[in-house]
């Protein structure tokens, strides 16, 4: 039997990353496979909640009428400016796909373990992230592997070319910006609960969770250096909690801290082996880790992208732009009619997330996309009150990113939102429960 829970606690992980690194099986991608799955138990959750009158029901509801927000004025900005750029008109679509999708990824979860918990819901996102990472240097170390996704199309050869010439990593699903945003995201909920986990599990367990950490950290840099904003915000909420900037530590840190400070040690020795006999880690490292290289070997902080980003900056130059923006987001080839400057892979070719979504749909999408994902946010807080921090760092995450990309976060706040309601209606069904007991006695 538990040979039994550990292959279905393996598949979990599997769903895990199916969901928030999505690949294409055939012409439909598996968290849409998912959401397909969790249709029906989440309308029957919805019925069951708004007939009782005590679930949450009314967050869902507004939390759709933000995402219907985006799509509005989205629609607006495209209707305005008679574009055809409909990159953000489906986006409460998107959000109701990832949505259920985490539902359905609950509800597997639920079923092995019978009882859900913050914490294990995070040893399933660290060890989701720490895959990614074991993956993509198993595709990057043989060509047989990579062969292999190639020839079940997980991976698309064409992104696959482009990573190799930018000397990147990639997973299964988990590459670029998006990729790296979620690792983000995921080493943001490792730091949060890295005390409770350390005092709950075994120490063969904590010793792999923290390894997961920092092997998110150290690939994940390698896949997208968006993973360092994730990583370097839970460090510091961490070092804020613990009260180590007072030099007063305060007890229920002290292991989780000596658990950091020691297991550095290691992963310097591992590194310096590793950059010393693998040109291939070499390489990967000195893009993850390029400002550091730099500082080291030249005494300068120096990264290449930094230097193009700081080009993306273009602001509006009218305030129709700045309003409503001129209806484009993507490259303007897809449109035969447009006239102007052309812009192969970003309007006015910049990548930062405020200013393509101001170009594409002004101020008014901008903070229709800021209200969505403060409500999904607020949603989660509702659900799980205790742990506003988490959710309130997770969107302080989500501003900082978008600075520099547009990706949103959204899939992570599903999770806990999924957990909330699958949560609940089990508090519901015991009161129900209670209550028709006692109508039994009467």
């Amino acid at each position: 039997m538990k040979l039994l829970h550990y292959m279905m606690m393996a598949l979990g992980v599997i769903l895990t990353s199916l969901f928030i690194f999505p690949v294409y099986l055939g012409a439909i991608n598996t968290k849409l496979i998912m959401a397909v799955v969790g249709l029906a138990p989440f309308v029957l959750y919805l019925l069951r909640s708004m007939k009782s009158r005590v679930g949450k029901a009314f967050n869902l509801i507004f939390l759709v009428l933000f995402a219907g927000g985006v799509s509005l004025t989205s629609f607006m900005a495209i209707v305005i400016n008679n574009t055809n750029d409909t990159t953000f008109v489906s986006y409460i679509y998107s959000m109701l796909v990832w949505l259920i999708g985490a539902y359905t990824l609950i509800l597997y979860l639920k079923k092995i373990h019978g009882e859900l918990s913050f914490e294990v819901i995070c040893m399933y996102l660290v060890v989701t992230g720490a895959m990614q990472c074991i993956l993509a240097l198993l595709i990057n170390s043989y060509q047989g592997v990579e062969n292999f996704f190639v020839r079940w199309h997980l991976l698309n050869s064409g992104d696959v070319e482009y990573a190799r010439r930018a000397d990147r990593l990639f997973g299964v699903g988990c590459a670029y910006d998006p990729g790296g945003i979620r690792l983000a995201a995921i080493s943001v909920c490792a730091f949060y609960f890295i005390r409770s986990i350390i005092e709950r599990f075994k120490l063969w367990a904590n010793l792999l969770y923290i390894a997961g950490i920092y092997l998110i950290f150290v690939v994940g840099n390698m896949i997208s250096r968006t993973t360092m904003v994730g990583f370097v915000i839970g460090l510091l909420y961490v070092f804020y909690n613990s009260g180590i900037w007072g030099l007063r530590i305060k007890d229920n840190y002290r292991r989780p801290l000596r658990f950091l400070g020691w297991s550095v040690v290691g992963l310097v020795l591992v590194i310096s082996v590793l950059y010393n006999t693998d040109l291939k880690f070499r390489t990967n490292f000195r893009f993850g880790f390029e400002g550091f290289v730099s500082l080291v070997e030249t005494g300068e902080w120096k990264v290449k992208s930094n230097e193009s980003l700081k080009s993306m900056y273009r602001f509006p130059d009218n305030m129709h732009t700045w309003i409503v923006g001129d209806g484009y987001i993507d490259s303007t080839d897809k449109d035969p009619y447009y006239v102007g400057k052309r812009y192969k892979f970003y309007y006015m070719a910049t990548d930062v997330g405020y200013l393509r979504f101001i170009y594409y749909g002004g101020v008014i999408m901008l903070f229709s996309f800021l209200a969505f994902m403060a409500w999904a946010a607020q949603t989660c807080c509702s659900y799980f009150p205790r742990n506003k921090q988490l959710f309130g760092v997770l969107y302080v995450l989500q501003l900082a990113v978008w600075f520099k990309v547009a990706t949103d976060i959204f899939c992570i706040f599903a999770i806990f939102i999924a957990l909330g309601i699958k949560l609940e209606e089990c508090v519901n069904l015991q009161l129900n429960y209670k209550k028709s007991d006692t109508e039994d006695e009467v």
